[in-house]
């Protein structure tokens, strides 16, 4: 990775977190709507309930490798932790505040 990041990590850590915020509020309402139906339904709910927790526990670690990490040769460590949450942000890549660099720095940190 030799390009430098043309924007904040921190922009990218606020964007994933409100995506993450918007898939818990549409499981929430479907959880509601499928009181006393379908099981498989409502496990379906529990497993995407589960992969939003960990996405979001994923986040946070990746964030807090941002924090203090000022040093040189701590450089990699950045580049590395705003590459995972490129990745993170990449399926949203058709909402309205994805912004076009972070597809090309993910294009090619690839």
């Amino acid at each position: 990775m030799s390009r430098p990041v043309a924007f904040a990590p921190t922009e990218v850590v606020r964007f994933v977190l409100a995506r993450l915020d918007d898939e818990e509020a549409v499981i929430r309402r479907s959880a509601r709507s499928l009181r006393g139906q379908d099981d498989s339904r409502v496990a379906d709910l529990e497993h995407r309930r589960a992969d939003c927790l960990a996405r979001r526990q994923v986040t946070g670690a990746v964030q807090q490798l941002l924090v203090l990490r000022d040093l040189p040769r701590e450089k990699p460590v950045r580049e590395h932790a705003t590459r995972i949450l490129l990745s993170l942000a990449s399926p949203y890549a058709d909402h309205k505040a994805y912004r076009a660099e972070w597809n090309a720095q993910y294009a090619t940190a690839s």
